[in-house]
């Protein structure tokens, strides 16, 4: 009988840990077959709302209230005072008193499964998460963050470049060659291409990077662009003629249009 009563909670632990094991392996094959990042972040707002969820109620309230109080201020100050009180109460408490009132009987629901297999998926989808997470960091979000520090640096030099020679550095096989005689490379070490449109005092250059994916074209890019002085003043009166020109725009994009013209 004792031996039974000890076997009972180990067996348990077996279960529980093995439902973790288990959901993690299939949390970190579905995300590496599908989308790292999509189904990171998912997963963890999945977690969230259901750890959560009364306190988000209260959080939609509250959210609401804000909202509702910011309109009637900016009304009021429109209207000089002459603003009715907001309907039925004050806005968002109902989210607020249900949220308020699902707090002790959501949590000792939840606190009351005894269940190994129960606490074992979100145990594992948390495991899981971590540990998507952390590479994530390593292999996207670092070099992400490099990537920044990269295109900055490469438009240091071609300002620099531009001060010297009054004019930009000329791409060498698409690429923007430093002072060092190596190409621009993001924080993935893939080269930085690199485009001059333009001549002379009146020209524009782009640097992009083709992100964590390594192709160019997709949503995982980095861009930057730039030009010198009067290419920039060549598209600001260009952008501004635009505006003039579309007989759709209302009058005051027009009066825009116009003011960004004067020198």
């Amino acid at each position: 009988m004792a031996a039974a009563e000890k076997t009972a909670p180990m067996s348990r632990s077996y279960v529980l840990l093995g439902t973790a094991a288990a959901t993690t392996a299939v949390l970190v094959v579905v995300a590496a077959l599908t989308d790292l990042q999509f189904v990171f972040h998912r997963v963890m707002i999945g977690l969230a709302v259901a750890a959560f969820w009364p306190f988000m109620l209260i959080a939609v309230g509250l959210a609401v209230f804000v909202a509702v109080l910011g309109l009637m201020l900016l009304l009021a100050a429109l209207t000089d005072g002459a603003v009715a009180d907001a309907p039925g109460g004050v806005p968002g408490s109902d989210f607020m008193e249900l949220g308020a009132e699902l707090i002790k009987p959501y949590y000792s629901f939840v606190l009351g499964i005894r269940h190994p297999i129960f606490w074992g998926i979100p145990a594992g989808l948390l495991v899981g998460c971590l540990s998507l997470g952390a590479y994530l960091a390593i292999t996207v979000y670092l070099p992400e963050s490099n990537t920044v520090g990269a295109m900055a640096e490469g438009q240091a030099y071609i300002e620099a470049y531009y001060d010297e020679h009054s004019r930009l550095p000329p791409p060498e096989d698409g690429h923007l060659v430093l002072a060092d005689g190596e190409p621009l490379t993001d924080g993935f070490g893939n080269p930085v291409r690199y485009e001059v449109s333009g001549h002379w005092r009146v020209a524009t250059w782009a640097l992009r990077s083709a992100g964590a994916d390594g192709d160019f074209e997709t949503a995982q890019d980095f861009c930057l662009e730039g030009g010198t002085r009067a290419a920039e003043l060549v598209q600001f009166a260009a952008d501004a003629l635009d505006r003039l020109r579309d007989s759709e725009s209302p009058h005051r994009d027009r009066l825009q249009g116009i003011v960004e013209m004067r020198c």
